[in-house]
């Protein structure tokens, strides 16, 4: 038999037995419920009856003496509505005999309130004959009566009342013998699934221990192991295909040990001769490896670091936090060229290393390590500082001539422009333009050059970001006229001080805006936003122009780069590098979302002012 079956016999029997205790209750169900309505049908009408024959009795009493009082002047119409009430009541008591005696008891009351009804003719005709006896006849003949009757009534009811007392007891009866009935059906018939539940569980458990025994081996590398298991369903099955995969690994383990052993030599003489350092770290921080260029980098020597902390080992605060945020996401952060660069001083010299880092994933995707690799920059570095002194110098030797061709352009076109023709006037106003471009050219240059050599000079204060842009808006308002653009603001009311110095980022803003200015269209429009987020505030300078390309984007920011797209194009391309190095120096950071043709938000942050 398969195991399917097996399964399926085992809990077909204890569905069925299920079944049963569910007819079984529902029969004794409907037997309670017609006991319940049979009580119902035979008894409470009957009650209900001889209960309003008493209040009707007890009607006309009050009826006749409010009548012979003087208290009711129609109390022969309301005595004549309730004598027929009263009978009404009677025929329907009479209709339901249910109680051995009812009848016999029925008659009574109807024969004592045929001799009532006689009396309530005999009070009529005294009254006319004397209508001052007719007080005393009352009292004498009709309430004796009356009494008669209402005991006859109250009879009727204490007949029914016991007959209901005793059917409730009988229903009751019932119900417990139906729940312990339930009780003792349901209790074997959970015995019976739970031994078979009981079987099942040892037929598929024993097999499955087996079969997990052998794989915690398996994964152990003991390839040799087997199931010892000999059945016809589907866990015999299993064990075959087992016992065959086992034989295929140690074949195929047999044969690669081998080439896997000279593949890992050959990997590690790969990692040994590298230049680079290599550092391989765990999910949770824990250094795994490191080639011998990381050793001599980090000028670890000998020492065992397999197993340390990341943050032991190298204690580069930068390095260890973006290796964090890489095994948090799941992927490296966005490369940053200036800020991805760690510093070591050896042998009272400074080596600059730049480093990338590269999750590693297994089979399923998920996160196995992450790999830093740490190359050497010192001399590009030194390159970089030797370009900006060169800049800078140049910069300098190039100010005082340029002023000097400035000038004389000046005085020619003041002094001789009466006697030049149209050509020679444009050329010379050609190269004062020029000239003042070259001039906005090398002070850019000059000021990059001092904030990158971190001679610039900071006066933090605590400013209102309303504030800032209440004066960028001003000086921009006639540009944004003139091409017909809205300029707006949106800030929040509880938006706190910023600690940043007031000149710098009121460039930085000029910059930003007047470059939303140039690239939206006209008619369009230019937002300027702020939000806190966390200890920094984000300022947004928006635009609804043709957007930044993806492959721009992340060159943007670069030095000589301009946006191609806007309406006047130009300028020397370093506004949003000068802005990069300035946010930088406040301690934030600037970056642009944008997509072709959906236009460009320019974001950058600021701290908060304590």
């Amino acid at each position: 038999m398969t195991l399917r079956r097996r399964i399926l016999v085992g809990y077909g029997i204890s569905l069925t037995l299920i079944g049963i205790v569910l007819a079984w209750a529902i029969y004794h169900l409907s037997l309670l419920s017609n006991a319940i309505e049979g009580i119902l049908r035979e008894n409470y009408k009957s009650i209900q009856a001889a209960s309003h024959m008493i209040e009707s009795a007890a009607e006309q009493e009050l009826t006749v003496y409010e009548g012979l009082t003087g208290g009711d002047p129609d109390s022969q119409v309301h005595l004549l509505e309730e004598q027929s009430d009263f009978l009404q009541w009677l025929g329907r008591g009479r209709d339901n005999i249910t109680v051995s005696g009812e009848g016999a008891v029925i008659d009574s009351i109807e024969q004592e309130y045929t001799t009532l009804l006689t009396r309530y003719q005999d009070l009529n005709r005294l009254l006319i004959v004397n209508p001052a006896a007719g007080l005393q006849y009352y009292r004498q003949a009709l309430v004796p009566q009356l009494d008669k009757v209402r005991l006859k009534v109250s009879t009727l009811r204490e007949m029914n009342q016991l007959r209901m007392y005793q059917a409730s007891t009988d229903a009751q009866k019932l119900g417990m013998e139906a729940v312990w009935s339930m009780v003792i059906i349901g209790g074997a018939g959970l015995l019976v699934g739970l031994g078979f539940s009981v079987l099942v569980s040892r037929m598929l458990v024993k097999p499955i221990g087996r079969l997990t025994e052998a794989t915690r081996r398996l994964a152990e590398g003991d390839y040799s192991v087997k199931i010892p298991l000999k059945s016809n369903d589907e866990l015999g099955r299993l064990a075959d295909e087992f016992n065959k995969m086992t034989d295929k690994l140690g074949i195929y383990q047999n044969m690669n040990l081998e080439q896997l052993v000279n593949e890992k030599l050959k990997n590690e003489a790969i990692l040994a001769g590298l230049d680079d350092g290599i550092v391989v770290v765990s999910p949770e921080l824990e250094v795994i490896s490191v080639n011998p260029a990381a050793r001599r980098i980090l000028d670890l020597g000998y020492e065992k670091v397999e197993r340390r902390r990341l943050m032991d080992v190298v204690r580069q605060e930068r390095l260890i936090e973006r290796v964090r945020q890489t095994v948090q996401q799941g992927r490296p952060p966005d490369p940053d060229d200036d800020s991805d660069v760690i510093s070591l001083r050896r042998q009272d010299a400074t080596r600059y290393y730049s480093f990338t880092i590269t999750p590693v994933r297994n089979r399923e995707e998920a996160l196995s390590g992450v790999v830093v690799m740490l190359h050497d920059v010192t001399r590009l570095k030194e390159l970089d500082r030797l370009k900006s002194e060169f800049v800078m110098s140049a910069s300098h030797e190039l100010r005082t001539p340029l002023t000097g061709i400035g000038m004389s352009v000046e005085l020619l076109l003041e002094n001789t422009a009466s006697r030049l023709n149209e050509n020679d006037r444009e050329l010379l106003e050609a190269a004062r333009e020029e000239v003042a471009r070259l001039k906005e050219l090398i002070s850019d240059l000059l000021d990059l050059s001092k904030i990158e050599s971190g001679r610039i000079e900071m006066a933090l204060e605590p400013v209102t970001v309303r504030g800032l842009f209440e004066r960028v808006e001003s000086l921009t308002r006639a540009t944004a006229r003139e091409k017909r653009i809205t300029l707006e603001l949106r800030l929040p009311d509880d938006l706190p001080e910023v600690r940043a110095d007031v000149d710098k980022i009121y460039w930085v803003l000029t910059n930003l805006v007047g470059n939303a200015l140039k690239y939206a269209p006209r008619g369009g429009w230019v937002r300027l936003g702020a939000q806190r987020v966390g200890e920094r505030v984000h300022l947004t300078v928006q635009d609804n122009g043709p957007g930044i390309a993806p492959e721009e984007q992340s060159r943007i920011f670069g030095k000589f780069v301009q946006v191609r797209g806007g309406e006047q194009a130009g300028g020397s391309g370093l506004g949003l590098a000068i802005a990069k190095e300035i946010v930088r120096a406040h301690g934030g950071s600037i970056w642009v979302e944008s997509a072709p043709g959906q236009g460009s938000s320019f974001i950058f942050t600021l701290p908060i002012a304590e």
